[in-house]
């Protein structure tokens, strides 16, 4: 088990400067960066591989995890669940829709009450098991059962994208959204008031698995790079805000601070 040095993971830039150094990682010390090139937050040097892999795979300790810190946490899980449907309604009140890194599905039980024909899917399936027995949910894991759905009028993925090894793994549910569909994101905003409160202290920063931390900026031009067009872009905490700030602070920030959690809607070109 060791770390590995990386480049940024949007531009491939190794110009950065460090934001915070010395994060504990393990048995190790970690920093985090910003890419002077696009301004993607990343962590480096980071687990890697089957070291990264098992933190999500190792069903004991993925069991124990999801009933002892997931569960407890279902009630706010289902209250953004339904916020992020209500925001997605307005533009898509129908269709198919995947759920991608769904958890234990709760969103897409909740999009099926609603009419959407919704798959969620989860690597493993520890998480089919728990959200059986907690969440009164299905979670699929086998990815060839997503795909013989497809194509796909709406893909969700809440709170995954920051744990992507490679950025480029989007591509693979992003290839099974028609062109038109809706992409609609959530992930920890690098802008948000408290990151700005407590620093390296602020409760997203978890290296061993949070490998970037996006900003309403990067996740756009992300997207952008993937053919998906911004649509919406708003914050959540614990409801949602657009912000609207002066130009002079909006020109020091590069991006409106806001509530903890980035919400991005967009559209496949």
């Amino acid at each position: 088990m060791g770390l590995k040095e990386t480049a940024c993971p949007l531009c491939g830039s190794i110009q950065r400067r460090v934001v915070w150094r010395d994060v504990p990682l393990y048995q190790w010390k970690t920093a985090i960066h910003r890419c002077r090139e696009c301004g993607l937050v990343h962590v480096s040097p980071r687990l890697a591989g089957a070291e990264l892999l098992r933190q999500y795979q190792e069903p004991e300790s993925l069991r124990r995890f999801l009933t002892e810190s997931y569960v407890p946490t279902l009630p706010a899980v289902e209250e953004f669940a339904r916020a992020m449907l209500r925001l997605l309604r307005a533009r898509a009140p129908r269709g198919s829709l995947l759920d991608y890194g769904a958890g234990l599905g709760v969103l897409a039980r909740e999009a099926r009450a609603l009419g959407y024909d919704s798959i969620a899917f989860e690597m493993s399936p520890v998480y089919g098991e728990i959200g059986r027995r907690h969440a009164n949910s299905t979670v699929e894991h086998d990815w060839t059962l997503a795909e013989r759905r497809a194509p796909y009028d709406v893909l969700v993925s809440t709170e995954v994208v920051e744990h992507l090894e490679y950025l480029s793994d989007f591509l693979r549910p992003l290839s099974l959204l028609r062109g038109g569909g809706l992409v609609l994101l959530s992930t920890p905003n690098f802008n948000s008031l408290a990151r700005f409160r407590h620093g390296p202290r602020w409760d997203a920063v978890a290296p061993d698995g949070h490998l970037q931390y996006f900003t309403a900026a990067t996740l756009t031009e992300w997207m952008r790079r993937l053919g998906v067009r911004p649509l919406q872009v708003l914050t959540w905490g614990p409801r949602f805000v657009d912000e609207r700030l002066p130009a002079p602070l909006l020109r020091l920030l590069g991006d409106p601070p806001g509530g903890p959690t980035l919400v991005w809607l967009g559209r496949k070109m």
